[in-house]
């Protein structure tokens, strides 16, 4: 796979792009997704290209990149005969790639939250209005007779009209069409939806692809030491996005002060003091980014406490009853973790809806989670 991005970045209007960073489309950086690669060449150049694919995956693992990727090979192969058996990185210069990074191929359709431009903000939610933008793009007479390909950045954002109408429109697609669905949680999508796609769910990257993936974005990781690589690593958990906010939010640093926090002093209490010094810090309005690093973080946390419980509650083999036992403690034990993410969950919201105080949030956090230590 090639190194490093496109040489044109066109700073696109996107709603979740990261500063200083190439956009999916602006670069061909893939990076472990060989085999959801090799399924899609596959697929295409045996003339059993599904009109429909749901690409799954947790938030910032590729799923964009690689839609837009195969779109680019779709488009610049659009005689099956004649198109390679897999997907081949493009040259720098390629017309189609440039085309797919200034968003202006015309037989390509990118949907995701629309810009307001009466609020200057982005939608909350990828509405119908976008999903009706696919009308006229269907209508269009099609460029060298190629295909159209349409991607939903993300299915998960769209409300209940927007899923809809996107429904009516997957279950008679036109000629030569492809969708490209991403989700990040496609079991909270319409059933109708999943089964009118082929899924292809990509993995969390492992530590080599990851550490790739960054460089091949130019992000420098020679000043980080092996603990804070393998941290990075952990904390990421394999998702290219989640490393870049690390990164440039100083996530590692935060890390260390909440597990700083965390532990016990000669009382079995978190480190009060740190706690509201952090607390009071990221509850300031410029400090927001860091505030939703800090809940990521905590999250995180309690996801592999709870991996690590579950799988230590079925090691080692005693007796009937010491069995039971241990196993009812370990699960009262994870019932009480998932009621303190819960009730952070709830929080959390409830703070960004009434603008109430961040600071009591992460406090009532960090006790919660030393009284289920």
């Amino acid at each position: 796979m090639t190194e490093k991005p496109v040489a044109t970045d066109y700073r696109r209007v996107i709603w979740d792009r990261l500063e200083d960073i190439a956009c999916p489309g602006e670069h061909q950086n893939i990076f472990g997704h060989d085999g959801a690669l090799a399924e899609l060449g596959h697929a295409y150049k045996s003339g059993k290209m599904h009109h429909a694919w749901l690409v799954t995956g947790q938030k910032g693992v590729g799923k964009a990149t690689l839609a837009l990727a195969i779109s680019g090979h779709i488009l610049r192969n659009p005689d099956i005969a004649m198109a390679p058996s897999s997907w081949i990185s493009p040259e720098l210069n390629d017309n189609t790639s440039i085309m797919i990074g200034r968003g202006g191929h015309p037989n390509l359709l990118y949907l995701s939250r629309p810009f307001d431009q009466k609020t200057k903000k982005f939608r909350s939610n990828l509405t119908i209005d976008e999903i009706r933008r696919t009308r006229a793009f269907f209508g269009t007479t099609r460029g060298e007779n190629n295909w159209r390909i349409c991607i939903v950045d993300t299915a998960d954002d769209m409300n209940a009209s927007a899923t809809n109408a996107l429904l009516k429109i997957l279950e008679e697609p036109p000629e030569r069409t492809i969708f490209f669905v991403l989700a990040n949680s496609p079991g909270q999508l319409l059933p109708t939806i999943r089964s009118r796609c082929r899924q292809l769910h990509l993995r969390p990257l492992t530590n080599d692809d990851l550490k790739s993936a960054l460089e091949g974005l130019d992000l420098d990781l020679t000043s980080l030491d092996q603990p804070k690589l393998e941290n990075l690593y952990r904390l990421s958990n394999g998702s290219v996005r989640k490393a870049i906010i690390l990164l440039q939010l100083d996530g590692l640093e935060l890390y260390q002060r909440f597990s700083e926090v965390l532990q016990e002093n000669n009382s079995g209490s978190p480190h009060w003091l740190k706690a509201h010094k952090l607390a009071e810090e990221l509850s300031r309005k410029n400090k927001e980014d860091h505030y939703r690093l800090i809940l990521d973080i905590a999250r995180n946390h309690v996801s592999g406490i709870l991996h690590h419980k579950a799988s230590a509650a079925s090691v080692g083999k005693t007796n009937i009853r010491t069995e039971i036992d241990k196993a009812q403690s370990v699960l009262s034990y994870l019932a009480r973790l998932c009621e303190v993410w819960e009730n952070t969950a709830s929080s959390v919201s409830l703070a960004d809806s009434y603008n109430l105080d961040k600071k009591q949030v992460l406090l009532n956090l960090f006790g919660s989670l030393a009284q289920v230590r």
